[in-house]
């Protein structure tokens, strides 16, 4: 189960709206969270990296498997990490007791996306493919 990181190390900047997270050592924590939900979804590092906004060439992902490199405390990459982790968290509240369906969900076709997987709608339209996808959860969670 991946581990959330506490209140007081998530903060918004006033001005901006932004998403902050100062620590490095809650950076490190919140690189893991991210790469493990990846892992658990059976997420090629390519499609790892598009989903963060990142390079495929850049090898970005491969320097954040090492452990020792946090994710930059960039606003942009900071919200699709906490668009994929609302995901994550959607999808344990669906699917409580069937932890498979709820790591597998993002690739099988779906008939709310046209057929197409989440991770494809996710992949095709970048930002607001993790957005349209986490939209969805959320409407179906409430309802």
């Amino acid at each position: 189960m991946l581990n959330h990181l506490n209140d007081t190390e998530l903060q918004v900047t006033k001005d901006f709206g932004e998403l902050s997270i100062p620590s490095k050592d809650s950076r490190l924590r919140l690189t893991a969270m991210i790469l493990q939900l990846f892992r658990l979804w059976g997420i090629d590092t390519n499609s790892q990296s598009a989903l963060l906004g990142l390079s495929p060439k850049s090898k970005t992902i491969d320097t954040y498997l090492l452990g020792t490199k946090a994710v930059p405390n960039s606003p942009d990459l900071l919200d699709r990490i906490g668009h994929l982790l609302a995901i994550h968290k959607c999808l344990r509240t669906q699917y409580p007791h069937d932890h498979d369906l709820a790591y597998t969900w993002v690739s099988c076709p779906n008939r709310a996306f046209d057929g197409q997987s989440p991770l494809s709608v996710m992949l095709a339209y970048r930002f607001a493919g993790l957005l349209r996808v986490k939209a969805y959860l959320e409407h179906a969670c409430v309802h």
